[in-house]
């Protein structure tokens, strides 16, 4: 088995045998574990249902069947550049800003 999953997202599998469905932190992770997954003799989304969170362009292109959470770069970087601006010029801000994401469904999740 390579290493390729490192030995946390092996040890999910270890941990957890009867483990249906993963809901990764990033698209980074779920290809890994995707990757591991395969390594246990696990089928996605057959066998283990997997959802990632990021979108961005670059997984979406190398693997464009991940189930995912996209998150609005774009407006994620204009946000705070706009905040970082009202600081410098010491005007108030929010404590909190929500943008709206979207889901790129693949045939992992």
């Amino acid at each position: 088995m390579s290493n390729l999953g490192g030995s946390l997202h092996t040890q999910i599998f270890k941990d957890h045998p009867d483990l249906d469905a993963i809901f990764a932190s990033n698209d980074v992770d779920a290809a890994l574990i995707m990757q591991v997954a395969l390594e246990q003799g696990l089928h996605v989304p057959k066998d283990l249902l997997l959802v990632g969170y990021d979108g961005t362009q670059i997984i979406q292109n190398i693997l464009p069947g991940l189930t995912t959470v996209v998150q609005p770069l774009e407006q994620i970087a204009q946000t705070a550049i706009t905040v970082l601006k009202q600081r410098l010029n010491n005007e108030p801000t929010d404590t909190e800003y929500i943008l709206p994401v979207t889901l790129h469904k693949g045939i992992t999740g």
